[in-house]
């Protein structure tokens, strides 16, 4: 019987799984996140693994999990993330009570540094920044070589920086000025709003989405009218 390693990845919006035997990608599965309550995204993992282990046979050795921070690395979860609707979310003790192998949790930005790193554009370099927009904005970093974590794997955690410190708009963490209240998948959904509610791109596209639906506007709206070539639009991304 083979065995498998199994990787994870939790994040506000998507969870993607996938198992390995150390040399090759052998099965992936991708859905929208549960958050029907705090314990919702490791019975999700759980689903998500043991359909993926019976459907590629094999022994689970164990699983890496990335995500979304801030993380609380003694208590193996996520706390106070401004992107989940839950003060703590545990992972790593239900999940290696199901699956009675070792789960070791780091923050998702911090794993895409660790693969830029052994894999990507960083190979060979001893300092490296990485910058992950996503539904937050978020960060991994090495320094002479060595993987940047801080006290609970949260070092990095850029998009909690001030940038505008006059800014009126508020981060998902209930603080104003923030990167993320201005370039996130949720921050620039309300950056559009802000200045639409200020009179600005009368003739805009985004103006009738915004005044049919104002909770709907997304995004991915912004980057399709900037596309076309929606002055207002363009504006928003300068």
């Amino acid at each position: 019987m083979g065995r498998l390693l199994a990787g994870v990845d939790l994040g506000a919006s998507n969870l993607r799984v996938a198992l390995s035997d150390g040399e090759k990608l052998l099965v992936e599965r991708k859905e929208r996140t549960l958050l029907t309550d705090p314990l919702a995204p490791s019975r999700q993992i759980l689903s998500l693994l043991r359909s993926a282990v019976r459907e590629r046979g094999g022994r689970l050795l164990g699983v890496g999990l990335a995500s979304v921070g801030p993380l609380d690395l003694r208590r193996g979860e996520v706390r106070d993330s401004p992107n989940l609707p839950f003060r703590r979310v545990p992972l790593v003790k239900p999940l290696e009570e199901e699956l009675g192998v070792p789960v070791v949790l780091v923050n998702d930005c911090s794993a895409a540094a660790v693969g830029e790193k052994e894999f990507g554009a960083g190979r060979g370099v001893e300092d490296l920044v990485y910058v992950g927009m996503g539904t937050g904005i978020g960060g991994g970093a090495y320094v002479d070589g060595c993987l940047l974590w801080g006290k609970d794997g949260n070092a990095v955690e850029i998009g909690h920086l001030t940038v505008d410190p006059d800014g009126r708009l508020e981060c998902g963490c209930g603080r104003r000025g923030h990167w993320e209240a201005y370039c996130s998948g949720t921050g620039l959904p309300r950056l559009v709003g802000w200045r639409l509610k200020r009179g600005e791109g009368k003739d805009s596209s985004l103006r009738r989405r915004w005044e049919e639906d104002r909770q709907g506007l997304r995004a991915e709206h912004l980057f399709e009218a900037a596309g076309r070539g929606d002055a207002f639009a363009l504006r928003v991304l300068e």
